[in-house]
C-alpha cells in the first residue's frame, strides 16, 4: 500500500488573484458606506457628515488592514434572486463583507 502524502500551499495574501483574497466580515464598515451613500446624495446632510466624523472618531472608517479610508469606490452590491450581498474591496486587496441576506 502506497503512503498519500497531502502538500498544503500556503500563499502570501498579495500574490492571490484579486477574487481569491479572503473575504473578511466587517458590518461596522456597512455603517460607514450608509454615511457616505448618504452625503454623496445630499452634500449639505450634516446627520451623515457627523456620522462620518464620529465613526472616524472610532477608527471605523478605514480599512482595517492598510488605514486607507473607506470610499464609495470599492462597494459592490450582488443581488441575485436568492442572495442580497454588500460587499466592499480596499484598494489593498482585501475584501470585507458588509452584508449578506439570504432571499427566499
Amino acid at each position: 500500500m502506497r503512503k498519500i502524502s497531502v502538500v498544503i500551499e500556503v500563499r502570501d495574501r498579495t500574490t492571490l488573484p484579486p477574487s481569491a483574497a479572503p473575504l473578511v466580515t466587517a458590518p461596522k464598515l456597512g455603517l460607514v458606506i450608509d454615511a457616505l451613500f448618504d452625503l454623496h446624495e445630499r452634500p449639505g446632510d450634516r446627520r451623515a457628515t457627523l456620522r462620518i466624523a464620529l465613526l472616524k472618531k472610532q477608527g471605523a472608517a478605514s480599512c482595517p488592514s492598510c488605514n486607507e479610508d473607506v470610499t464609495l469606490e470599492g462597494f459592490r452590491r450582488t443581488q441575485t434572486s436568492y442572495l442580497v450581498r454588500d460587499e466592499w474591496r480596499c484598494r489593498c486587496g482585501s475584501r470585507f463583507l458588509l452584508s449578506e441576506e439570504h432571499v427566499c
